[in-house]
């Protein structure tokens, strides 16, 4: 197992590429290298904006930036999005249904993006009918792969974090800066991802969370603690040439 404690079975939901925030200055994460489900904290990538109908000039511009793609470049993605996303390999909040489409993705388009992680993302299988049943409609296909009770190997786990399913996103409890909280009022310290620990230090946040005064004003959505694996970390392709 990769840093985290796992006591349970955890239903695999799809896979993620995800670049880690480094934050810096006062460092309110309490970890340097944070990894996140959540496109509010660190870059999912590629991002749902292709597929989403208001475009944002903005992300487009920072997805050039981070990954080093022209405008021809740039436009492949799209079409490569898109068409992944009517095959349903793609979907909100950002995930891939398939491993080999996630590697296909970053071998394609984000080979120049230094330090970039394949992630597993999951849920514990009593949590499982919860989202099916009552998860957003953006999240339908999210919902579907979980159907599908594949389980996740607990020796690739590296944490937990609570995410907020919202309308076609994942929100999490960094976003709110929940991770202080917890180190105070519950003494559960992040490990070295900026993640929770172990399955019960995520049960013990959760209930923290659904206790919250309602003028904390954390996002509505379906709030889990969902579990993180480690599948792969890739460096910029051009820096081991």
């Amino acid at each position: 197992m990769k840093g985290a404690v796992a006591v349970e079975k955890y239903i695999l939901g799809g896979y993620l590429l995800v670049k880690p925030l480094c934050p810096e200055g006062d460092n309110l994460w309490l970890s340097n290298n944070v990894i996140s489900a959540s496109n509010c904290v660190c870059d999912v990538l590629p991002g749902t904006h292709f597929i989403e109908t208001l475009k944002s000039e903005w992300l487009e511009e920072h997805l050039k930036t981070i990954s080093g793609l022209n405008d021809h470049e740039y436009f492949s993605l799209e079409q490569w999005v898109i068409e992944k996303f009517n095959d349903n390999l793609f979907s909100w909040p950002g995930f891939f249904t398939e491993m080999w489409s996630a590697k296909e993705c970053r071998e394609r388009y984000f080979s120049k993006v230094d330090d970039l992680y394949l992630l597993a993302l999951g849920l514990p299988e009593r949590e499982v009918e919860l989202f099916i049943n009552e998860a957003p409609s953006a999240h339908c296909l999210l919902a579907s792969t979980l159907q599908k009770k594949i389980y996740m190997n607990n020796d690739d786990i590296i944490g937990f974090e609570l995410l907020g399913a919202g309308w076609q996103d994942f929100h999490s409890h960094s976003c709110h800066g929940l991770q202080t909280e917890f180190s105070r009022e519950l003494g559960i310290i992040p490990n070295e991802y900026g993640l929770l620990r172990c399955h019960d230090d995520a049960y013990k946040a959760m209930q923290y969370v659904e206790e919250l005064p309602d003028e904390k004003d954390v996002e509505e959505g379906l709030w889990q603690p969902w579990v993180i694996g480690l599948i792969d970390r890739y460096h910029n392709d051009t820096n081991n040439s």
